[in-house]
């Protein structure tokens, strides 16, 4: 809510890291969403790192979407970028966290 309000400083700053931001949080998304489909730290299967990728990416577009309708916010296919340069990010750090993580060297 504090992000409608009138002090433009604020909102300057906090657009300057806009992109940060949404590939930061939607990482850290697919994080729990890879964790959720896989029942925990384990090596990444395929079936499990897309379906989760499919759940993060929809919430991005829903999100983008749903923004176009609220008076004074606009969507944004940088943000659905910045979103998807997330999610990719963990998704690779999870490939190769996960094995050292467990010890195994399954999924490499």
């Amino acid at each position: 809510m504090w992000l409608g309000s009138s002090d433009t400083t604020i909102q300057s700053e906090v657009m300057r890291y806009d992109k940060l931001l949404h590939a930061g949080a939607y990482g850290l998304l697919q994080l729990l969403m890879l964790r959720a489909c896989h029942g925990g730290f384990t090596p990444a299967r395929r079936a499990a790192m897309l379906t989760a990728a499919a759940a993060s990416l929809s919430h991005g577009v829903i999100s983008e979407t749903l923004q176009s309708f609220i008076p004074g916010r606009t969507a944004s296919v940088w943000d659905l970028v910045a979103d998807i340069v997330g999610i990719l990010i963990a998704s690779i750090l999870w490939l190769f966290a996960t094995p050292r993580l467990t010890g195994s060297s399954r999924g490499r």
